[in-house]
């Protein structure tokens, strides 16, 4: 989900709407709805960006020097 989504979901909600409403014209489920608000009630606006820079990611599943001798 973009960045413009979360902060339009959190202006619809401070404008009174209700998360079912806000639900069925941002078109995603009550629970992320729900979720969204609940992580910028905790962390204020830190928490609307985008955090999949800070995933690491899975781990290799080959080992370091596998890769190297399927070239």
């Amino acid at each position: 989900m973009i960045e413009y989504s979360k902060w339009q979901i959190i202006w619809l909600l401070a404008k009174g709407s209700k998360s079912e409403e806000v639900a069925t014209v941002i078109g995603l489920g009550l629970q992320w709805i729900r979720a969204i608000a609940q992580r910028f009630n905790k962390g204020g606006p830190a928490v609307i960006g985008d955090g999949r820079h800070q995933n690491q990611g899975a781990k290799p599943l080959l080992p370091e020097q596998q890769p190297a001798l399927l070239v």
